[in-house]
């Protein structure tokens, strides 16, 4: 079946061939053309639109056909009363979580390169993403982040001592605060506060002040992610990729402690496990830390 990914987008062409038992091209210019989709759930939608040309069925997939998160199979069907009722072959969607672009820290080709699959070899392209889906998921669930670019967060924050001059946002890696008040009055970087980008503190300047004891007292709005301008830090594209490649190299041997080929018997690694320790030395940088 042929399959492909859809990820942040706005439309896609997908298209259909029919031919009769001879291989000509049908005559589709009277034919009731649908294009049926049916998510994992079972909810089923039959978008309008869809267009022909010279035995080619068409749709102009949009981003708000796919709004539920998950695999989708589409179906082209032409019915022709009398003559011919045929349907295509599934295609396969697989659909994103909105507000976060799988393959922000690293693509199915980057892995697919350590893995040493060649890029025209596209069986596993499916599996491979949702690995890789799952551990960027896993990655952003580790920093507290809701994506790695850069995007917009809003908190209040309690005040839970007098002579409190510094406070944590939820998210670190701080890029800019657009907004900072202290029990409504408004502060101004520089001359109020200043942030540390890499641990998350705000804190008051000058000496003497303070944020006014009691319940959400503070409210902040700032901008926080790990991939600015396009860069994503190179360690933690390694962390991932050397994430997927393990869980690739060992999900055929779950479980099994041994295997024997012939007169060849092979022992499962036990114990130390160095890719392992290596992405807990990289996700330690990264870590969310709770107070």
């Amino acid at each position: 079946m042929p399959s492909f990914r859809v990820g942040e987008f706005d439309h896609r062409l997908v298209s259909e061939v029919f031919t009769d038992e001879n291989g000509n091209p049908r005559d589709l210019s009277t034919a009731l053309i649908t294009f049926e989709l049916v998510d994992e759930y079972g909810n089923t939608s039959t978008p309008e639109g869809v267009g022909t040309s010279a035995g080619v069925a068409y749709y102009d997939l949009q981003a708000s056909d796919l709004a539920i998160p998950g695999w989708y199979t589409g179906m082209f069907t032409a019915l022709n009363t009398g003559n011919f009722s045929v349907s295509s072959d599934p295609i396969i969607f697989d659909v994103f979580v909105p507000g976060r672009a799988a393959g922000e820290i690293a693509s199915i080709a980057a892995v697919k390169s350590l893995l040493r699959i060649p890029q025209d070899v596209t069986d596993h392209d499916g599996a491979l993403g949702i690995l890789v889906e799952s551990a960027e998921q896993d990655l952003l669930d580790i920093t507290g982040l809701d994506r790695f670019s850069v995007a917009t967060y809003s908190e209040k924050h309690d005040v839970e001592w007098a002579g409190q001059r510094e406070f944590r946002v939820d998210r670190r890696w701080i890029q800019s605060v657009a907004a900072l008040t202290n029990n409504g009055t408004a502060l101004v970087e520089g001359t109020g506060f200043y942030f540390n980008r890499d641990t998350g503190y705000i804190h008051l300047i000058p000496a003497g002040h303070y944020f006014v004891l009691g319940a959400q007292t503070i409210d902040v709005t700032y901008e926080a992610g790990l991939i600015v301008a396009g860069a994503t830090p190179a360690d933690l594209r390694k962390c991932l990729i050397a994430m997927v490649a393990r869980e690739w190299n060992t999900m055929p041997r779950a479980g099994i402690a041994s295997e024997q080929i012939g007169r060849r018997k092979i022992e499962m690694a036990r114990g130390a496990d160095a890719t392992r320790d290596e992405v807990e030395r990289i996700l330690a940088k990264y870590r969310r830390v709770f107070e």
